[in-house]
């Protein structure tokens, strides 16, 4: 694949390599064929599958009323609990009274939800494939 890097040949080369690879763990296929393994000490640190929006308040510093904002100016009155996600543009967000909400503004698409219903998304995006919206993923 490297050696077809940046030429013509490369998505092929990459396609055809790509379809014979059989997926291996990586305590068998790194980590008991080699001599040269290092641990170190992680304490404090745990593992959080960042699947869904909710899923970041696991991850991300919070403010003292426990939102996370990200991409904008945020003025929050009575506001606890919330994600404040803006992609691209800078801008200012202003919410009052809201809590446990996720609100995500992207160049083409706003999406406000309460946070135990991120999981939903999948919904959205299934009916967007289905009417053939696939530009708004």
């Amino acid at each position: 694949i490297d050696d077809t890097w940046g030429t013509p040949q490369w998505e092929a080369t990459l396609q055809a390599v790509w379809s014979g690879l059989q997926p291996v763990t990586i305590d068998y296929g790194i980590m008991e064929r080699t001599a040269r393994v290092v641990v170190l000490p992680a304490g404090g640190l745990e593992w959080s599958d960042v699947g869904s929006w909710d899923s970041l308040f696991d991850v991300l510093i919070q403010d003292a009323n426990g939102n996370i904002v990200f991409g904008s100016e945020h003025i929050p009155v009575d506001t606890q609990n919330s994600l404040v996600y803006t992609n691209g543009e800078k801008k200012m967000v202003v919410t009052i009274g809201l809590d446990d909400l996720i609100i995500v503004n992207t160049k083409d698409v706003l999406m406000i939800c309460h946070k135990d219903q991120t999981q939903k998304v999948r919904q959205v995006v299934e009916h967007l494939r289905k009417k053939k919206r696939e530009n708004y993923l």
